[in-house]
Formats: structure tokens, sequence, C-alpha cells
């Protein structure tokens, strides 16, 4: 029987022939597809991909973050330098906050002045002869692909610190002024001088701080340097020291130590209340000036004028050629005070001066009024550059690479032996006893001179009257000059005590200062210098003194010290018959300090400043060869004989090492010298 299908038959057998020929393909499909490797690189290669993108973007962002992270840190490190290395401003309020915006003004300058970080109260230190200097930066940068894996910024740090060590050289010039450098030696030494420090200057690759002490019979400290010693003070006339030959043995001059002050007077035959005895080299007319030998100053016991005085610590060529070019000639030759003075500038000891003339001052004037700039803000100012804090610095010492550190130099110039120095014999050590006020020895010394300082009411002349012993007046006087002098007369050949002029005057309420001496050895007793006038009794020369709050009346006997600064030993003899002062004060006197003593002083202080390191050169100059007897005090005063140099005005004379040359070539070989020194610290 034929099988006949239906049509639905027919479509259920068509649809599963389809199925089965589609399961098959599939299955076919699957097995080519378990068993086909090609394309598989496809994933790998798009995994790779994402990931150099990630790296990318990385790599984008770390460059972006280190170039931004060098630039911060070049800026830190130039700006940090710059500080270290900024030369303070003299009379700088707040030096810290100076330096701290030269680092600021670095950032503002890069604009990124954003990042810089606060300072801390110590990251600006300046002191002890370097500067330093600490500050920190910080960035925060936006990413731009690396924000993909979380991470949004990127931070980066910077810290610099620099320390600037000051390259300081110390040099002193030790310039005899003595009478002889008068004329052509001084001309020449001023222009051999100035070029001396002008190519010191140039070549320096620091700070040079440079002294000048000039010398003739003692050496001058400035007020800025005498006022911050300790120095039994005994009058106010000059600031010159006294040192005994111990004194010589020790390069220092210890603010600590108590010494003795000069007295202010002269040998010369001047008049009284002279106080600075005479002016070297003052004008007599326009372009005409007084010759030493005619001038009662040039023989005076210190030169208190600001020519002879020391020039401290100064770092312009300006100011060291302003002092050399004021440079005079007068007195005698004090080499040992030159180099005693010389060492102890250079001593580490005299660095509480320098710390102290280094500190702000408000300027006033004359009267003692503060002055005030144009805003109305106080004239401050220092007495030093602030680039000297410090010093002296310690002495010189070997680095580890060998070389040698804070160079000391001592240029010493001379044109003659040590003289002799003239003295009053002080037996009880009278100017630096502390009981010096009790001090009763007739010795010229301290308390109890013989000149009086009073106080007066002025008077008007009204008539004089000769008045005989029995009080008869016997004549009158319109003319004031005859007050107060005795009158003699002779009776056959014999001279009597005939009477005295006494004057009757108006009394004012106008105050003065008066003098006068008491003249044991006088018949009137009673000398008034301003009036060149011997009197009876002192309430005949001043009958009427002014009274203090007490009652009592102002008569004031001044101390010895005090009285040489008015008066010269030889005017006091004159003046009251008394000539112990003169007698001692005088080159044969036993209380004068003999050259030889002298000579042997200088030989220890130039021993002492040598065996601390100090580099000493000397100049024997129109003193003959270096090895002759009068240069030979100056040629053991170098530290080698090749410090040791001869000149002369015409270059004839030959030094140690043969060759003969005139002070300014002398100066030209030392500044190649010093040239040669390591500066570095």
């Amino acid at each position: 029987m034929k099988h006949v299908l239906m049509p639905h038959d027919a479509m259920r057998k068509s649809i599963a022939l389809t199925f089965e020929k589609l399961n098959a393909r599939c299955a076919h499909r699957a097995r080519r597809f378990r068993t086909d490797e090609s394309g598989a690189v496809v994933a790998l290669a798009l995994f790779i991909f994402i990931f150099m993108l990630a790296v990318a973007g990385l790599g984008i962002d770390l460059m972006r973050h280190e170039m931004k992270r060098t630039h911060l840190q070049a800026t830190l490190d130039s700006a940090v330098l710059a500080a270290a290395g900024t030369k303070i401003k003299d009379g700088s309020n707040s030096p810290e906050n100076d330096l701290q915006q030269v680092i600021k003004d670095y950032f503002e300058a890069a604009q990124i002045g954003g990042y810089l970080q606060d300072f801390n109260d110590d990251d600006i230190k300046i002191g002890d002869g370097k500067t330093e200097a600490l500050a920190s930066a910080k960035l925060e940068m936006d990413t731009y692909l690396m924000r993909l894996s979380g991470v949004d910024t990127l931070t980066a740090w910077a810290t610099t610190q620099a320390a600037i060590l000051a390259e300081t050289l110390e040099i002193v010039m030790v310039l005899d002024v003595s009478g002889s450098m008068e004329g052509e030696r001084l001309t020449e030494l001023k222009k051999a001088a100035k070029k001396f420090v002008t190519t010191v200057l140039d070549n320096s690759n620091g700070i040079v701080s440079f002294s000048v002490v000039p010398f003739n019979s003692n050496v001058v400290p400035p007020r800025e340097i005498y006022d911050n010693l300790k120095v039994a003070e005994r009058h106010t006339y000059s600031t010159c020291l006294v040192f005994q030959s111990d004194g010589f043995k020790n390069t220092a001059i210890d603010p600590n130590q108590t010494y003795a002050q000069k007295i202010f007077t002269s040998m010369d035959r001047s008049g009284w209340h002279e106080v600075d005895f005479g002016e070297v080299g003052r004008e007599k007319e326009p372009g005409e000036y007084v010759d030493h030998r005619e001038d009662t100053s040039y023989n005076r016991s210190c030169h208190n004028d600001e020519r002879f005085e020391i020039l401290p610590y100064a770092t312009t060529e300006g100011a060291v050629h302003d002092k050399i070019e004021m440079l005079t000639a007068a007195g005698g030759t004090s080499g040992d005070m030159g180099m005693k003075w010389a060492s102890a500038l250079l001593d580490p000891a005299f660095r509480p001066v320098v710390n102290e003339m280094g500190k702000l001052r408000v300027k006033t004037d004359s009267d003692g009024n503060i002055m005030r700039d144009e805003d109305g803000n106080e004239i401050t100012y220092s007495q030093i550059s602030n680039d000297l804090l410090g010093l002296p610095k310690d002495y010189p010492s070997k680095n580890d690479s060998g070389q040698t550190n804070n160079n000391k130099i001592i240029v010493m110039m001379g044109d003659g032996v040590n003289g002799w120095e003239v003295s009053l014999k002080d037996p009880a050590n009278i100017l630096s006893n502390p009981d010096y006020a009790s001090d009763v020895n007739w010795d010229y010394r301290g308390p109890g001179s013989t000149l009086h300082r009073v106080r007066y009411y002025e008077t008007e002349f009204k008539i004089a009257r000769l008045v005989r012993s029995n009080g008869q007046i016997v004549q009158s006087s319109n003319d004031p000059s005859v007050c107060g002098k005795a009158v003699y007369q002779y009776w056959y050949g014999y001279r009597y005590y005939y009477g005295e002029w006494e004057c009757e005057y108006e009394v004012t309420e106008n105050e003065k200062t008066g003098y006068y001496f008491y003249a044991s050895q006088k018949s009137n007793k009673y000398y008034d210098p301003d009036r060149d006038t011997y009197f009876s009794s002192r309430d005949a020369a001043f009958p009427y003194l002014v009274k203090d709050q007490n009652g009592q009346e102002i008569d004031v006997q001044l101390d010895w010290e005090e009285t040489w600064g008015l008066v010269t030993p030889w005017r006091y003899a004159q003046i009251t018959g008394d000539w112990g002062p003169y007698n001692e004060y005088n080159p044969n006197s036993s209380s004068t300090i003999s050259g030889y003593t002298k000579e042997n002083r200088m030989t220890d202080i130039c021993s002492e400043a040598k065996e601390k390191g100090v580099i000493v050169y000397t100049i024997a100059f129109e003193m003959g060869e270096t090895d002759g007897s009068n240069a030979s005090a100056l040629s053991s005063c170098a530290s080698s004989s090749e410090n040791s140099f001869a000149a002369s005005l015409d270059g004839s004379v030959a030094g140690a090492d043969g060759t003969a040359r005139t002070i300014e070539e002398v100066f030209e070989v030392i500044a190649a010298s010093v040239k040669k020194l390591s500066l570095r610290q």
C-alpha cells in the first residue's frame, strides 16, 4: 500500500531536515572554529594597544611632572645660591628678611611665586663669616591621561640649602708718618699705597678688609674703637693708650682688660689752654702751611686729629684711598706701637669690638638731635660693613686640601729707627690704678694738681685803686689791666713793697669759667692764665664765685692728667716756678722710653704675630740696604727675607733679593705676592 504524505507531514519533515543540516553545519563550523588559529593575535593586539595607550598617558604626565619639577628645582637652586651670596646692605634692619626677599623675587620672576613655601625662623643664618640659606617649594599638577587610572594630580617637592663662606683677606697697612716723612717721601708713599690697594681689590675673589695704621710718636685709635675698649679714662683730650713691655709679647688688645690712657701734652713751649697744642700743617696763608719746626703740635704726645687716626676694616677703594690721601707727617717714630695695633686688629680677641661697631645706630647731628630722612624715618648707620661681622677671623690653619685659610697680612713701611718716647713718671701706676682717686703721691700724676677751675660771675670794671699796706688809697686808675698788680718802689737802691692795685667791679648775672694756678714758689701765688696775672689771693682773682646747690663755691682742683692737656710742662714751670715736670718730660729723663727698648718691643710683637701665622711684609724706605743697621729691626720683622724690601726715591738701593726698587715698585711686588695667596676658606 502506498503511503501518502499529508501536507503537514511534509512540512515537518522539511523542517526537520533543515535543522539537521543546520546542526551539522554549526557543528562543522564549531569544529572548524575550535581548530582554526587564524585571528588569535587580534585580541592580544587589542590588549597591547590598550596597555600602550595607558603607558603613553603615564609617560606624558610624568614628563610634564618632571619638566615642572626640574624648573622648580632650578629656580630654587638659583634663588637660594643668590640669597646666600647676596651682600648685606649696611645698616639693614633685618638682613634675614632681605635674603628671603631675594628668593621670593626669583620665584616671582619665574612666575611660580605660589609654589614657594613659608620660611622658618632659622632658614636664613648670617654670621661667623658665612651666610646660610634654606628654602622649599611645592607644586601640584593636574594629570591628563593618568586620571583615567584614578590619579588626578602629581606632587613635586624641592628643597635647597646653600652656605657661602666669605672669602675674606685681612690686610693691615702700617705706615710711618713721622716728621721725617714730610715732603717727597710722603707724596710717593701715598701714590704707591693707593695703587697697591687698587691692585689687591681688583684681583680679589671675595671680601678684602683693609685697615690703615698710621704711626709716629704713638698710634691714635678712633672713637669707635676707643669707646668699645675698657680704658681707665683720666682725660678727654685724646685716645692714645699706654702698653707696658709685656703687652708687646701678646698680639691681642683684650676688650675685657683695663688699659691706661696716654697723657696728652707736648714738649714744646706753647702757651696756655692750647688743647690741641697747635694744628699740624695748619695753613698760614692760602697754599702756605706752617713748617713742623715752627709748630707746637709737632712734639705732642698724641696727634689727636682724624688724619692720624686708624682706619679700621674698610672694604671700599674710596675709603682706603681717602685715608691714605689725608696722611700728614709729624712727630717721632714708634714702630712698636704701629705693629702692636696692627696685630691687635688681626687678633680674634678683637672680635667683640668689631661686632659692636657693626651694630645699627641712630644718626644724630652736632647738637645730639636725631636725624631723619625726608619721610620722617630715623637715619641709621653702622660703623663698619655688615660683611665684616665676625672679624677678625681665627688665625690661619691648613684645610684638608693643604690650603691656608683666613689669610692675615701686615705691610709695614718705615723710614727710620724707633726713637725715644718721653713720659712723666708714674710710680704708683696711677693711670690704670682703680684707687686713682685716693692717690696722694707728689708725682704729677693722678688727683691734686695745682690747677683749679672755677665758676664765677662776670663783672664790669668800674675803677682801680692803689692801696698801701696800711689801707691808704694813694692813686686811682681807669685801666683794668693794673688790677691785682703789686707796686714796688726804690729808696736809695732798696726795693720795697709799696702797695697793690685793688679794683672795684659791678657784678652781673653772667656766669663764666676761669682757671688759676696755685704757684707756691711765687710771691703772689694765684695766677690767672687767661689774664696772665698773679694775685695775692684767690678772692682777689675771682671775688664773686658761683655757689652750687649746697652753698659751696664752685672751685674744682683738677687732676694732673686734665692739667697736662691745658699746659705743657715747660709752660707750667714758667708759671709756677716748679721745674719738676719739665725735668721728667724730656729725652734725658729716666722716665723716657729709649729707642733701644722700643726696637726690642717691636721685635717681640713681630715674633708673636708671625708665630700665629700672620704674613708680614716690611719696607725700609730711604734707610739704606735691608741688612744695614738702620733697617735691621724692620728686616727681622718680616716673615722671611723674601718679604723684606728696601725702597728709595730714585730706586737705587737694593733689597734682600739684590734688586733696587722705588717705593711704588716694592708695593707692586707685594701686591703680586698677595695675589698668589689662596683666598678660599
